[in-house]
């Protein structure tokens, strides 16, 4: 059952009034919890130290010795005891091992020696006040079931206090530049303790003293503690600059200075801990401009420090000169002639280039100044926002002729069964590319030209163009193909077209007859053919030959796909007797070679 309704729990209504009034000093332990079956007086420690003057080691008597409401007096040895101090237990009824920490308040205004503080001319004096903190561990053990409590002790926590004999002066400094501060900084001396927790600000320090800084930034603390730990804070008005400084006081009537030649000076950084982006870039990301003198202008979101090249190494490239990168991206690129200006408040840098190529790219890149580009408290550039880099291009290029003759050159070969085209034409002086347009024509109906290709990584003046399957037919239509081809700038602007070339199936077509005596043939073609031709008696013709009787033609039917023709005779053919087929055209008009059969 936990004994203190602070800890969210029900008293225990076991527990005898005494055990109540015990439980209410367990401040100094926290809360804590017991079996229903503990026993009713609690196991109890005791507290015993002494207090004794820091620089002498000479005993302090009459101080009032106060850790967390349970308060005792310094003897005229120094020493003080705590007794009755309850102590927590765990759930099996054992003294828990505990380390906590403890407020201390020394109260000096009644002692008597070595100093008499209720004498006003006694000097140096001690403070009325000290504050420390103490950490206090319990053993465990196991606790009978008796009526006589178990008393702990834990011996021998000692305390030091100092006369207020010593002094501190010093100079607050800018950490990057160590150039002392100016006037109107806040400084503040915190005391740690005699324990000497030299740790970041929190609630339970003490500032024992304030001043600010004059025009040389210097502070001084006269009459402190001595050897007593403290931490000069130091922060100018506005609170953008801040630093620490830990310190011991020195003796009696000693005094210690804080300077930058020392090593010890209170150093103050900025408190600013964001980074500085580049907002905008002119001109902007892969622009076209005009090849004359150009800006390039990057703005930042604060100033950036200045900071001198101190390398004293010619052969070594530093500084932000070299480190920013402008180059022609041509065939000669490099890093080109350039200059570099700030604007009054180094939120601007110009890059100033005096001359540019026609038809060429650029970049201007930061990257390699990364280093150099930090804001006055030391923040490198943001890159998660990356306008670092610039790249541009510029015009001004002459417009090239058009080619002046394209040929087809596979021309004679080209047939439904090989449809690529091979384009060639003589190279265009100024020309970087080369885009070649297509039209598809039916008989009364010319097409559309359309971007089909381009060259501009070879810069060949040549063009090979695959067309689809069946691509010189569509049902009983011949389809053609017009070409023109089109000379690119190097600013990408094209010339007039060049004259039309025109793309046609141009083989005939070949015919298949089968062997053996039959009255009915189905011949087959390379391609698809025209139906009046394909299906006119007078093409087929058959001969007596060496045989007795000759059958007549009676039927040709031209079957779907276009490419059989089925052939019906009276009669069955007979050995020697001959078929010649003549005269037949593939769609787009070519005469097949005539084909003859003899069986």
């Amino acid at each position: 059952m936990i004994f203190d309704q602070m800890c969210g729990l029900p008293l225990c209504s076991r527990l005898s009034a005494v055990v109540t009034l015990l439980a209410m000093t367990l401040v100094l332990s926290g809360c804590f919890e017991v079996k229903a079956d503990a026993p009713v007086q609690l196991p109890t420690g005791t507290i015993q130290g002494k207090l004794t003057d820091t620089v002498t080691q000479e005993p302090v008597v009459g101080a009032s010795i106060n850790i967390g409401g349970a308060v005792a007096v310094t003897g005229a040895d120094g020493q003080f005891t705590l007794p009755g101090i309850v102590l927590p237990l765990d759930t099996s009824n054992n003294v828990k091992a505990v380390s906590n920490s403890y407020k201390v308040t020394v109260d000096m205004r009644k002692v008597t020696s070595p100093v008499d503080m209720s004498s006003a001319t006694a000097t140096p004096r001690y403070p009325d006040f000290s504050y420390d903190k103490i950490s206090l561990s319990f053993a465990s053990a196991t606790i009978s079931s008796t009526t006589t409590p178990v008393t702990y002790l834990l011996d021998n926590i000692n305390f030091n206090i100092g006369k207020l004999a010593a002094n501190i002066s010093g100079v607050v400094a800018d950490k990057n530049t160590l150039q002392s501060v100016s006037s109107g900084y806040t400084v503040n001396l915190v005391s740690l303790g005699a324990s000497g927790v030299l740790s970041a600000p929190t609630l339970s320090e003490t500032v024992v003293g304030s001043t600010y800084t004059d025009t040389n930034g210097a502070f001084t603390f006269a009459n402190i503690e001595s050897l007593r730990n403290f931490r000069i804070d130091a922060w100018n008005p506005d609170r953008t600059f801040r630093g620490s400084q830990n310190i011991t006081a020195p003796a009696d009537g000693g005094s210690k200075a804080l300077l930058t030649q020392t090593g010890n000076a209170v150093l103050v950084v900025s408190t600013d801990t964001l980074a500085p982006t580049i907002l905008s870039v002119t001109p902007q990301m892969d622009t076209d401009i005009a090849p004359v003198a150009t800006d390039v202008v990057f703005t930042f979101s604060k100033p950036i420090l200045q900071t001198p090249d101190t390398d004293t190494n010619p052969a070594i490239a530093t500084g932000l000169y070299n480190k920013a990168d402008v180059k022609f991206m041509g065939a000669k690129s490099s890093n080109i002639a350039h200059s570099l200006a700030w604007n009054s408040s180094f939120t601007q840098l110009t890059i100033s280039i005096p001359s540019l190529a026609t038809s060429s790219k650029y970049t201007v890149d930061l990257t390699p100044a990364n280093a150099l580009l930090v804001d006055v408290n030391g923040n490198g550039l943001n890159n998660t926002i990356d306008k670092r880099v610039l790249s541009f291009t510029t015009n001004g290029s002459a417009t090239p002729v058009a080619p002046a003759v394209i040929t087809v050159t596979n021309s004679a070969s080209l047939n439904y069964n090989s449809p690529t085209v091979l384009l060639n034409w003589l190279p265009v002086s100024g020309a970087k590319a080369y885009n070649v347009y297509r039209a598809q024509n039916y008989p009364s109906a010319a097409g559309q030209l359309q971007l089909v290709g381009s060259n501009p990584s070879t810069l060949t003046s040549d063009f090979s163009d695959t067309l689809p399957t069946a691509a010189f037919v569509s049902g009983q239509n011949k389809l053609t193909y017009s070409y023109v081809v089109k000379s690119v700038s190097a600013d990408n602007v094209e010339s007039i077209a060049s004259t039309v070339v025109e793309a046609q199936d141009n083989v005939a077509p070949i015919a298949t007859i089968p062997t053996g005596l039959a009255a009915s043939y189905t011949i087959t073609f390379s391609e698809p053919m025209d139906e009046v031709s394909a299906t006119n008696l007078s093409n087929y013709i058959l001969a007596q030959g060496s045989a007795g009787s000759v059958p007549t033609v009676v039927s040709a039917g031209l079957n779907p796909g276009l490419t059989t023709v089925t052939l019906t005779l009276n009669a069955s053919t007979t050995i020697g007797n001959v078929l010649a087929i003549t005269g037949i055209k593939d769609i787009a008009g070519n005469v097949m070679t005539s084909a003859i059969r003899t069986f």
